[in-house]
């Protein structure tokens, strides 16, 4: 199918941490099972000693190579996720990154416990590209707005000091005394004496862009665009000499250890040594990895860089004790950034924009682990993501939309992509026989696409309806009772499913006008729809005639996300999730809560488990007990639409099977179990069914290796999935 790899908005990767995250400071009546916990990329890394400190998009993770065999993820910082990292520099205990629209200053003293200490934005509106620090003063590059000095001596009074120095500067070095190197079409000296008022007193024409530099001792290891890596003598900062090169080629970082300049390269690593800069000798090149630009730091004989195949980790570290013969000693940091998911028995399925869906083990709620990725790496990511049967759908943006076979979970396989016609496809939804997609970004027309699944494997494009195109923000989306309910910016729709191939606009209500209000998420709850409205906070819907949907009410504070469950209302807003009791559905009450920093979590999407709040945004996924839940089904929405054998898990499988199913209504259903000779070889007689997710367990530890049948009946119909026994 599609082969490429993902460079998605400076975002990038990130470490699968599974374990016990215990009760929160300040909670009541909840407390945070397990979590994955990933990484996005290794924008930047550096290294001092045996630590390294690397940025991931909105996070900035502290990795002990104490046994670099064995790197840990000992401590993470992270800050809002609109502000994605770019650079990070250290100063003693501090580390400075620079952020989106600002720089972060951290406490790293304690390196399980970063904490932050200053976020400083230099005007409204600004981009950081990058922020180096060296010593009172740092260096501000800005987006297509130039090089900035700053003064950093007094946390309580970080502000720009000197003037715009040229765009023509790639990038501050490093310092020489009183005097800063930078890259640019040459390498220049400027004199810092007075930051006010930087003055440049000479410059080496390499005839090529420096892209990335670093300075050790008394040469500066200058990395070109095209014609590999000169090394230049600084040691008299007023005439700077070129005195060797390395024919490297297209160097994309460089990184200096000892009398070793490592060069990154787009197909891995070069190893020069330099213990004569004036007669560097090629030593090795480690590799290919596709690795991310400038993400190399090293200490000692350990070489960190970053990887951006999707389907390796964020992280690679490197030993060059013996330089002829480097070795990846290991890895860290599993990628994925989350958006939506979807829940089929003991299994969820999370749209990842790092490749294209992710699949969890939820048997064990309080230990989950991750089972797969998509076989392929996409361009796009994913968006959203709806399951039928044993078909994952995904809404790929861009990419349009991707049919999966999910039959067996832990290797989830691409069969199919549908992008003809389509713009961006940001959320699905599916009822009965049809996927129902919402397609568009913003600045276009936005349409409600139906695609019928007559056959699972390949969904055709049935009828295409205009969505009024208004405001800002993302959509609420769900299907229920016959009727689609959207909310998108400052409004609320329903659509019938009457002639479900053709939905039809058949009511709608504007929600409150303002800039910072528009609709995030939606869920349903008996005839009341519970819009999550940003800093609008939930608005109430009544949709008991969806031809007239009314708001009836609202709650006040800021709301990005919504799930309900029996008579419970879960929310995420500023301070974290709240639970509400919605017994009186227009009047909600606050009965539990799980407080945290979001800037350290972002919730975009939840969905309930029984007693259980599953939650997944950015780099997490979590698990929450939550005691208003307890004895409570799930939510109506995932009750199942038909009779249906779902994937058994795990397939393939050592010894115990277990067999999950949807009954919609009161039933009986039998279920058998064949060997590859059509020989029954257990059978599993089930009476009097309520609706709703059933499971069987299958202890297959007497027989042998091979193929066997799973086939349900009931209803009158029979369903049949195919298992693999291995020993």
């Amino acid at each position: 199918m599609r082969k490429s790899y993902l460079y998605i908005w400076g975002l990038v990767a990130l470490l699968l941490v599974v374990g016990k995250v215990g009760q929160a400071q300040d909670s009541l009546g909840m407390s945070c099972l397990s979590s994955l916990d990933y990484w996005q990329g290794a924008d930047d890394i550096q290294m001092v000693g045996d630590m390294a400190y690397v940025v991931s998009a909105n996070t900035l993770h502290i990795v002990s190579l104490a046994d670099p065999a064995h790197p840990l993820d000992i401590g993470q910082v992270s800050w809002s996720d609109s502000w994605s990292g770019s650079s990070v520099c250290l100063r003693g205990d501090l580390a400075y990154v620079a952020s989106g629209f600002g720089v972060i200053v951290f406490d790293v003293s304690d390196p399980a416990h970063p904490n932050t200490l200053v976020e400083w934005i230099p005007w409204a509106g600004c981009e950081v590209e990058f922020f180096l620090v060296l010593g009172d003063i740092a260096i501000l590059s800005i987006i297509d707005g130039g090089r900035y000095v700053v003064d950093i001596s007094s946390l309580g009074n970080i502000h720009i000091v000197g003037g715009n120095l040229p765009s023509s500067l790639c990038c501050p070095i490093g310092m020489v005394g009183e005097y800063v190197c930078f890259g640019g079409w040459g390498l220049s000296m400027w004199d810092f004496s007075d930051p006010t008022l930087p003055v440049q007193v000479a410059e080496v024409d390499t005839q090529f862009v420096i892209g990335a530099t670093a300075i050790s001792g008394n040469h500066a290891y200058a990395g070109t665009f095209w014609n590999g890596l000169r090394i230049i003598d600084v040691s008299n900062p007023l005439q700077p000499v070129e005195v060797g090169s390395c024919d490297s080629g297209t160097c994309e970082a460089v990184t200096v250890t000892g009398d070793h300049a490592i060069v990154l390269k787009g197909d891995g690593l070069n190893i020069w040594n330099v213990s004569d800069p004036g007669q560097p000798v090629f030593e090795s090149s480690f590799g290919p990895h596709i690795v991310h630009r400038n993400s190399l730091a090293s200490s000692g004989t350990i070489v960190c860089a970053g990887d951006m195949d999707v389907h390796s980790p964020s992280l690679l570290v490197v030993d060059i004790t013996d330089p002829h013969a480097p070795t990846e000693i290991s890895t860290i940091g599993t990628k994925g950034f989350l958006y939506r998911m979807a829940v089929s028995s003991t299994v969820g399925y999370l749209a990842n924009a790092w490749s294209d869906l992710l699949t969890i083990d939820l048997s064990d709620l309080t230990e989950v682990v991750e089972l797969g990725m998509s076989n392929e790496e996409s361009s796009f990511g994913s968006f959203d993501v709806a399951i039928r049967g044993s078909y994952a759908y995904m809404a790929c943006g861009s990419g349009g939309l991707m049919v999966f076979d999910v039959g067996n979970p832990a290797q989830p396989e691409s069969i199919a992509a549908i992008d003809q016609n389509t713009d961006f496809i940001g959320r699905i939804t599916i009822a009965g026989d049809y996927a129902y997609v919402i397609d568009g970004y913003s600045g276009s027309p936005f349409w409600l696409r139906t695609f019928s699944l007559a056959d699972p494997a390949a969904p055709v494009c049935v009828n295409t309806l205009h969505i009024t195109n208004y405001a800002s923000g993302f959509f609420g989306f769900a299907a229920a009772n016959g009727y689609l309910y959207l909310g998108r910016g400052w409004g609320f729709y329903t659509y019938s499913l009457a002639d479900p191939a053709a939905p039809q606009l058949v009511g709608s209500c504007d929600l409150p006008h303002a800039l910072e209000f528009h609709v995030e998420d939606l869920a349903l709850l008996d005839n009341y729809s519970y819009v999550a409205y940003a800093y609008g906070g939930v608005r109430i819907i009544d949709v008991s005639d969806p031809t007239h949907p009314t708001e009836v009410g609202s709650v006040g504070e800021p709301t990005w996300a919504v799930a309900t469950s029996g008579n419970t209302l879960m929310t995420f807003g500023l301070d974290g999730i709240s639970v509400k009791d919605v017994t009186d559905r227009l009047n909600p009450v606050t009965i539990g809560y799980y407080h945290f920093d979001t800037t350290n979590e972002w919730i975009r999407d939840m969905d309930v488990m029984g007693q259980y709040l599953l939650t997944a945004g950015g780099g997490k996924f979590r698990v929450y007990l939550c005691d208003a839940l307890s004895g409570i089904e799930s939510r109506p929405e995932l009750s199942p639409y038909e009779f249906a054998l779902l994937p058994p898990y795990p397939n393939p499988f050592n010894s115990t099977l277990i067999i999950p199913f949807d009954i919609p209504i009161q039933s009986e259903a039998v279920i058998i179990i064949y060997n590859i000779l059509g020989q029954k070889v257990q059978e599993f007689a089930l009476p009097h069914l309520s609706p709703g997710l059933h499971r069987v367990t299958w202890d297959a530890s007497s027989h042998a290796s091979g193929i066997y049948l799973v086939r349900m009946a009931t209803n009158g119909q029979q369903y049949q999935q195919k298992v693999v026994l291995l020993r």
